[in-house]
């Protein structure tokens, strides 16, 4: 059993902090005499919020642009499906109630995707912060897209690019401009003393995280426009799934890295960035509204306490909290029905889920909480495969369901011709989370694709976070894939 399929493990988490008073009026259900929130949707985002209806449409759509913006510098036409997650507050204040610290915003990227939780002024100013702040939640909105347009994409890549579209704005009458520097990034590399190579970068993880990032930014950007052919084409070669550094060898063939660094320096020095101006398309959005019932309010309450960093402990008991008030005020509501079985003892939770599944048949979030309970308790395995290919059925483009689905057939249920579409599913929505790899890793095993099996798991390792205790497990996994590969007939690159 994997330890961590269950969990959708942080992989990046950024916060801006400032002084600022809670408030706890925007944070409450109606029952407790709080505003009434409402949940939107269209086709990439998925808006939980207290402001009005209007109000909350036009953030939608304004989200909507963001994203079409920060995707126009990369492949023409791309538009990859999967969706964002995004709380968005009346009162900036009202954040630090809910996650139980100071902050301007919060985010974080999950094996589901991004996840933002933001004020609806700091939506209103993201035009300013992103070339001002070292990190903005457009960074987040970003991160993400960056792999699913490129899968193959290196971490100093992924970086720099999040960086690079960060300082994307929004014009008046339809336009653009993107590449504006990055004052945060500049002040730490003067800091720092020196910008890191373009050989250091590839060897991600040894340097200081803000040192790297800040570096990976002026790479990006200097590339964009002292290489714009080469670093297209080794876009587009990321893309279609080479391996990176030997992309990266092929398309850069003769560059002096040194007389490059040489001139990003003066580049930089000279502070004549490439900025780009284009036409933004125009966006359509059809919202699906619905208002929020009580019990959907506890349970986000205690979904962002999760962000508070306090740990499991203090986490489990704010469950407990939401789930007693939520019983109060929506007792029959699923997301209350949820939280009650979340808030059990650990040997209870089974059976709680059992009976979820069985009173909300329809919800695929029932049955994948009864997938996940059986795994835990290591279950029946005939109850797991029927309630996860339920939960397929009713979440076929979730990436969460399509991994567990994947990785239960392909390991325990010994049937990797029926996991091979889920996980192929699962890569094109979340190629930048380590465990769909892996899971993709091992299907391509167990189908006797070794050489993209080794390939895929190598890739694994190097988005797994610093700590994960998968990662052993991973390690493990690519030695047995690489002594039962045959050698190559050909001769490969290894990265760095």
């Amino acid at each position: 059993m994997h330890p961590l399929r269950l969990s959708l493990a942080l992989f990046l988490c950024c916060a801006l902090f400032a002084g600022c008073a809670a408030t706890r009026s925007s944070t409450t259900c109606p029952a407790e005499h709080g505003a009434t929130w409402r949940e939107l949707r269209s086709e990439h985002f998925r808006l939980r919020t207290d402001l009005e209806s209007q109000e909350a449409a036009r953030a939608l759509v304004q989200l909507e642009r963001y994203r079409r913006a920060v995707l126009l510098d990369w492949v023409q036409h791309f538009d990859p499906p999967g969706t964002t997650d995004v709380v968005l507050l009346q009162d900036s204040r009202a954040l630090q109630t809910l996650i139980g610290r100071r902050a301007l915003w919060a985010g974080r990227v999950t094996l589901d995707g991004a996840e933002l939780l933001l004020s609806a002024d700091q939506l209103a100013r993201l035009d300013e912060v992103g070339s001002s702040t070292t990190l903005s939640p457009l960074y987040v909105l970003a991160y993400p897209l960056t792999w699913q347009a490129m899968p193959a994409e290196p971490r100093w890549l992924a970086e720099g690019l999040a960086r690079y579209v960060q300082t994307v704005q929004l014009e008046k009458g339809g336009h653009v401009t993107l590449g504006d520097p990055q004052r945060a990034a500049l002040k730490a590399l003067r800091d720092y003393g020196r910008l890191l190579s373009i050989e250091q970068l590839w060897r991600w993880g040894v340097h200081a995280p803000e040192h790297a990032g800040a570096s990976a930014w002026l790479w990006v950007h200097y590339l964009l426009s002292a290489q714009p052919q080469r670093f297209s084409d080794f876009r587009t070669r990321l893309h279609h799934g080479e391996e990176a550094y030997a992309a990266f060898q092929a398309t850069f063939a003769g560059v002096d890295w040194n007389q490059e660094q040489q001139r990003l320096a003066a580049y930089a020095m000279k502070g004549d960035y490439r900025i780009v101006r284009t036409e933004l398309p125009e966006v359509f959005v059809d919202p699906q509204l619905r208002r929020m019932e009580d019990g959907d309010v506890h349970r986000l309450r205690a979904e962002l306490a999760a962000w508070s960093g306090q740990g499991a402990a203090a986490h489990q008991q704010r469950v407990r909290e939401e789930a007693a008030l939520a019983q109060q005020h929506d007792a029959a509501g699923f997301s209350t029905r949820w939280l009650a079985a979340a808030a059990r003892p650990v040997a209870e939770r089974l059976d709680a889920a059992r009976q979820l599944a069985r009173d909300f048949p329809q919800e695929a979030e029932a049955w994948q909480l009864l997938a996940d309970m059986l795994e835990l308790a290591d279950g029946p395995a005939g109850e797991r495969a029927e309630a996860l290919t339920r939960a397929l059925a009713l979440a076929p483009q979730l990436p969460h369901t399509l991994n567990s689905y994947a990785w239960y057939f392909a390991n325990e249920g010994a049937d990797a011709a029926r996991a091979l579409e889920p996980a192929r599913t699962a890569m094109r929505l979340a190629p930048h989370h380590p465990y769909v790899v892996d899971t993709y890793a091992l299907v391509m095993a167990k189908l006797g694709h070794c050489e993209e099996a080794r390939a895929l798991q190598r890739r694994a390792l190097t988005r797994i976070t610093q700590g994960d205790p998968s990662a052993p497990r991973m390690s493990m996994r690519l030695e047995d894939y690489e002594q039962r590969c045959k050698p190559a007939g050909t001769a490969t690159t290894a990265s760095p």
